[in-house]
């Protein structure tokens, strides 16, 4: 396949043009905008010229960039699916270098939780093994050590639940180690985390993982995901 073949692509118009270091900031007609590279032709887009974008479509990756028959970047889709492969390959060695950088601290910092949370941890790594420590244990480390400063200073499951409801710099107010670093995921998990400590200890250690969520049980490794599949005694 090559660009003349390749009918996987929308056509739309070109509605303006800003000139970049090293391409082309264009707004489609459709309201869309598109950073267009100027390595394969150095002629800049015009409003109005009919720009085809190939891929999927929306959401997916662009690659490839034709305006007026003139190529500005392709990929066929076998290269595309290449590309994405060696890009997550990189991703996943730069995750593992930096978490082995950092496994000696990660280890005195679960060494360092109260016992509900140390067992948790030490849950996940029997059954995830190395490749759930360096996915997913900075992740779920940083929610169980939230949780355990969510629970110290809302004491019970009433003022966790008050704060959980507060605008956010009430919230700090309220929890001074709160970390700016919380996505919406992280603060759930880390209050859910809270509020076991708070009613039952004895589910700190069970109870989801923290990206269940997003990524699922069964690929994050979850308890709950052993015990559906293999009937392993809670």
């Amino acid at each position: 396949m090559n660009i003349d073949t390749d009918q996987q692509y929308e056509e739309t118009k070109v509605a303006e043009v800003r000139t970049e270091p090293k391409g082309f900031d264009v707004k489609r007609d459709d309201g869309w905008n598109l950073f267009v590279p100027s390595d394969l032709c150095q002629v800049e887009p015009k409003p109005g010229e009919t720009m085809r974008c190939y891929g999927r479509g929306i959401g997916y990756t662009v690659r490839g960039i034709a305006i007026n028959g003139r190529v500005y970047r392709y990929r066929t889709p076998a290269e595309a699916e290449q590309d994405h492969r060696d890009m997550v390959a990189k991703h996943d060695r730069e995750r593992r270098n930096n978490y082995e950088a950092k496994r000696a601290e990660l280890d005195m910092q679960v060494a360092a939780l109260p016992e509900p949370f140390r067992l948790r941890i030490e849950r996940f790594r029997d059954l995830g093994g190395n490749e759930w420590r360096y996915q997913h244990e900075p992740y779920e480390l940083f929610c169980c050590e939230q949780a355990i400063a969510f629970a110290e200073a809302c004491p019970t499951t009433e003022a966790l639940k008050e704060f959980a409801g507060l605008p956010h710099d009430e919230q700090r107010s309220r929890v001074p180690k709160m970390s700016d670093g919380h996505s919406g995921n992280t603060f759930v998990a880390s209050v859910q985390l809270a509020g076991c400590l708070l009613e039952n200890t004895e589910l700190v250690p069970k109870i989801h993982g923290a990206l269940c969520p997003l990524v699922g049980c069964e690929e994050y490794g979850c308890f709950a995901a052993h015990v559906a599949k293999r009937g392993i005694k809670a």
